[in-house]
């Protein structure tokens, strides 16, 4: 096999993988092997190893020597720190991909709008969960910002696990990030800088909302990690 060939099944066992954590159905805290990531996926040891080293580095999971794979508990204190550096970031990335995109990225930005709010009618959170990820990695590719897209895109797995859990607690603050989330990427396509500055503000402030609600109603007290 060659290894394009290998890189490709190693990106989509990574995108399999970090949609099973983010959609909690590989359970925050749960002690697994690469062997069952490998039977839940259908991917090889090849390709499983190296979506695994990724979403270390991802802040997903963590390998423990002779024992297998701890899925990160779902860490407040550290998707708040996550918040703050993406607040730093994504400005720029936003700014760019709204003034960097070309007709036919402005379109696929705009349906992916729609779908977001086709998710909200809908109620289906993992539809609204995969077209925020291909937004970021719209943002990313429009941007044409390699440093700070490596700096920001593995932070944004760790808000969609706090979001997509949000959205299993209320429907209410759910709908309402989505609306955030749907007049940020109308504002990228217009090129509105001012409503893109809004949305980005609102949408962390109900990020931190979020998370401490989450902390505070969902997490159990012996898995909690207070935030400061």
């Amino acid at each position: 096999m060659t290894r394009r060939a290998i890189d490709s099944l190693s990106d989509n066992a990574y995108r399999q993988l970090e949609e099973l954590i983010v959609t909690l159905k590989i359970a925050p805290g749960s002690l697994v092997t690469e062997q069952d990531l490998s039977t839940t996926t259908g991917f090889g040891r090849t390709p499983v190893r190296e979506a695994v080293q990724r979403l270390e580095r991802d802040m997903l999971l963590r390998v423990i020597p002779r024992r297998g794979v701890l899925i990160e508990p779902i860490d407040v204190q550290r998707a708040l720190m996550a918040i703050d550096v993406r607040a730093k970031v994504e400005p720029l990335l936003m700014e760019r991909a709204a003034r960097l995109a070309d007709e036919v990225e402005r379109r696929r930005f705009s349906w992916l709008a729609d779908q977001m709010e086709l998710s909200v009618v809908n109620a289906d959170p993992l539809a609204f969960t995969r077209a925020d990820r291909e937004f970021n990695d719209l943002v990313t590719q429009c941007a044409r910002h390699e440093v700070a897209s490596r700096v920001n895109m593995p932070l944004h797995a760790i808000g969609r696990r706090i979001g997509y859990c949000n959205s299993q607690r209320t429907t209410d603050h759910a709908d309402a990030t989505a609306a955030i989330h749907v007049r940020l990427v109308r504002s990228i396509v217009e090129e509105d800088f001012d409503g893109i500055t809004t949305a980005l503000a609102e949408l962390f402030q109900a990020g931190r909302a979020i998370a401490l609600a989450i902390d505070q109603e969902v997490l159990p007290n012996s898995a909690r990690r207070r935030a400061v």
